[in-house]
């Protein structure tokens, strides 16, 4: 009996110099033991400085470029594996990184969290937009209304009560006090 380890690696690609057409490879963080599931760039802590966030089924990763090296930073929010944007999801011209968890568990459900997570200047506050016992595959900050407002959208996914998988696309918008979500596109409408 052998066993097998998945040996991942996050790997930076950058033009070797101007003018040359050839890349340069660097790997930042490997890991023999766990699944990169996601990545995102973004000045996330609003210091106009852009960090790596790298999400596995157990953490969130931040890396930041500094003196010529990547240095990691290890931090885990609790919240389940998913996908990350960053953007100002508040219109309020701070940055902020938003979380989508969900996997599929044996059981039947599939626990997710929609959460925003705002950099203080020393510490971490996660406020959960939307908590569910579904599936959030992706997420992502845009203006979807054309109305110069940035929104956050999502896919949702849940069962019916009769093993009928029912998809929905939500969109979660910020009032100024609270985060207000609606079901853009799901079961019985059309468009």
């Amino acid at each position: 009996m052998s066993t097998r380890m998945a040996l991942v690696w996050i790997v930076l690609l950058a033009l070797a110099a101007p003018g040359r057409a050839e890349w340069v490879k660097q790997i930042l963080l490997e890991s023999p033991t766990e699944e990169f599931q996601h990545i995102a760039m973004g000045p996330v802590r609003n210091d106009g400085i852009n960090r790596l966030y790298l999400r596995t089924p157990a953490r969130l990763v931040e890396m930041t470029y500094a003196n010529g090296s990547w240095m990691l930073g290890n931090w885990t929010p609790g919240l389940a594996a998913g996908r990350i944007a960053i953007g100002d999801g508040r219109n309020d011209g701070i940055t902020r990184l938003y979380l989508a968890g969900g996997v599929a568990a044996s059981s039947g459900t599939w626990p997710g969290t929609l959460a925003e997570l705002t950099w203080s200047g020393s510490t971490w506050t996660v406020t959960t937009i939307e908590p569910t016992n579904v599936s959030l595959g992706w997420v992502i900050l845009g203006k979807g209304r054309s109305d110069g407002k940035n929104r956050i959208y999502y896919p949702y996914y849940y069962y019916d009560g009769l093993s009928t998988i029912v998809a929905e696309t939500r969109e979660a918008s910020w009032t100024g006090s609270a985060w207000s979500t609606v079901t853009v596109h799901g079961a019985g409408q059309q468009g």
